[in-house]
């Protein structure tokens, strides 16, 4: 009984794959940053629900979300004005 070689096709197949798991991590995690009302949590609300909603309050501290899309599952930090003034006076010589 002859067992059938693997093919040149599916050799590469494997390596893509492998390359593809080496350098693309399927968790992704986003610190969104901006300008007040800049639209930080709309952006972070929509793409979580697919739902655009005017009436947004803006955010004091940090919201965390934490979704899947497809293969990839994210995590999204929504930092609001709180954490700019108390980062940005550590980092911003005076």
């Amino acid at each position: 009984m002859e067992t059938s070689k693997p093919s040149i096709w599916s050799k590469l197949k494997d390596f893509v794959g492998w390359v593809r798991n080496l350098f693309f991590s399927k968790e992704l995690e986003l610190s969104i940053l901006g300008l007040q009302n800049a639209g930080k949590t709309t952006l972070v609300n929509v793409f979580a629900n697919n739902k655009f909603d005017e009436d947004t309050i803006p955010t004091i501290g940090f919201n965390f979300r934490k979704l899947k899309k497809g293969k990839v599952e994210f995590k999204l930090w929504d930092l609001g004005k709180i954490i700019y003034k108390i980062r940005w006076a550590t980092q911003i010589p005076r």
